[in-house]
């Protein structure tokens, strides 16, 4: 190990994080605003942190913005936080940056990379703590444990300019980097912004999970097409509305996938325990128009 990551080892051992962002019990800017949150990071999951520095580059994501579209990422725009000392000599990193959804999303760059970050990295922790670790093929550039291979922190670009009305999640063996692409949404006006609405980026991170735990750390392209590929649209779904979940909601709820970007529902039916409200059945699948 030479003295450069040496010297980021102990960077992070010293440095507290705040993020202004959307926090995890907000599904969009639908349901309330950016909040503060403090160390956000799950001490097992994450031992150091997320930030190595004062951008958007961590141990689990490297988040940073593309609109032209293109592949490459290492130097790529990201903000730069403040860092702040205390009296004890405490550093502490804040993603504070502005957010105003009357404009159109180029206005709030900074603000959709540090939320696209926030959520990927707690997606990470999350998935870590329920078995997707390093030894199970997850998305870290060095692995703690010396379990499984690093070197394959999630990439994720926030407003990707290489399309729009969706998003992407490329999922390579492990020890290559996962690719996330958020685009922008033109069906409001102003348009809306992928990162900003947590089941989107939910179910782009669960393609990761699922290829490779479906096959294993070696072997993640086995959900690529025909009934697989869709088994992966709906577990994709799956987790997506279940970290939706409140303990005030009932078996009446009907929930919408991508509510907030898309300004309805981007599947063609609410997921519900109603079959007034969602009437697909399996027997859909024999329709060679049936499209979901």
């Amino acid at each position: 190990m030479d003295s450069h990551i040496e010297s980021l080892n102990d960077w992070v051992y010293n440095l507290r994080e705040g993020f202004k962002v959307l926090p995890w019990d907000i599904l969009s800017p639908l349901e309330g605003n950016p909040q503060i949150i403090q160390s956000p990071a799950d001490k097992d999951a994450s031992p150091k942190g997320w930030v190595v520095s004062n951008t958007t580059i961590g141990n689990n994501v490297w988040a940073q913005s593309n609109p032209e579209g293109n592949a490459g990422f290492e130097h790529k725009y990201r903000p730069v936080a403040a860092i702040t000392v205390d009296d004890t000599s405490q550093k502490t990193v804040v993603f504070d940056f502005p957010l105003d959804l009357s404009m159109q999303p180029s206005a709030y760059t900074d603000f959709s990379i540090a939320q696209l970050f926030y959520t990927v990295n707690k997606m990470h922790d999350l998935a870590f703590l329920y078995g997707f670790d390093e030894a199970a093929g997850n998305f870290q550039d060095v692995n703690y444990s010396g379990k499984g291979k690093g070197n394959d922190a999630v990439v994720a670009f926030a407003q990707d300019g290489s399309t729009m009305n969706n998003a992407q999640f490329m999922s390579p063996p492990d020890g290559q980097h996962g690719i996330m692409r958020m685009y922008l949404w033109n069906t409001t006006e102003p348009n809306r912004d992928g990162s900003l609405e947590q089941d989107i980026v939910a179910h782009e991170f669960t393609h990761g999970i699922s290829s490779r735990l479906t096959g294993g750390p070696s072997n993640a392209d086995c959900l690529n097409s025909g009934e697989a590929g869709g088994m992966s649209e709906g577990w994709s779904d799956a987790v997506a509305s279940v970290l939706r979940i409140r303990p005030s909601h009932t078996r009446s709820l009907n929930l919408a996938v991508g509510g907030y970007t898309f300004g309805s529902n981007i599947r063609t039916y609410p997921y519900s325990t109603s079959m007034q409200v969602n009437p697909l059945t399996y027997g859909m699948l024999n329709s060679a128009q049936f499209n979901e």
